[in-house]
């Protein structure tokens, strides 16, 4: 995936947690998104990639946590 491909992602997903799991924020780091000096585009490509795969882990198991915790509660007060 070419390297602005990633930023679109990443800026998608890190408005999504921004405005719907702001929760999350601590998670946002400020990634520079212009090309380091000290970093070849494969390395910056790949520390890009793993910034948002690790956005979407985290995002998904807060999701999966919530809904979990959601049917548990309704489990307990007897709506299931």
């Amino acid at each position: 995936m070419k390297v602005n491909e990633i930023v679109q992602k990443i800026n998608k997903i890190t408005s999504v947690i921004t405005s719907d799991f702001p929760e999350l924020n601590e998670y946002i780091d400020e990634v520079e998104q212009e090309k380091s000096l000290e970093l070849s585009p494969e390395e910056y490509n790949t520390k890009l990639q793993n910034y948002y795969d690790n956005l979407v882990m985290i995002l998904r198991n807060h999701i999966t946590k919530h809904q979990l915790e959601q049917k548990d509660q309704r489990t307990k007060s007897g709506h299931l």
